[in-house]
């Protein structure tokens, strides 16, 4: 049987009027994102349309989101290149080499 939490009287005695053997919450003091914050369940909100006598309906869900892994995998004989180093560049033998200075490179 569902649950009807409401958060201002006015919406508390309308829904008592239209649902009377339903269960229904009346919690002034908080707002529906305190509310949703707290209990951290699937939720059913009916949301007042300014001015009219309609109502919108949301609906709430907590999903887990995996955690990101803590440094990026790049393939093996790879390295990060391009712009912003969005890019993997192969990397070659005589690259991987310690770079020497042209004085160095002048003796060999």
């Amino acid at each position: 049987m569902p649950q009807w939490v409401t958060f201002d009287q006015e919406t508390s005695s309308a829904l008592r009027a239209q649902l009377p053997h339903e269960t229904i919450f009346q919690r002034p003091g908080n707002s529906m994102m305190e509310y949703l914050l707290e209990d951290r369940e699937a939720v059913v909100a009916v949301l007042p349309s300014s001015g009219r006598k309609e109502a919108a309906v949301a609906v709430f869900r907590w999903h887990r989101i995996p955690a990101p892994p803590e440094q990026p995998v790049v393939p093996a004989g790879a390295r990060a290149g391009g712009f912003l180093g969005l890019r993997d560049e192969p990397v070659f033998d005589d690259e991987a080499q310690e770079k020497k200075s042209w004085w160095q490179r002048l003796w060999e």
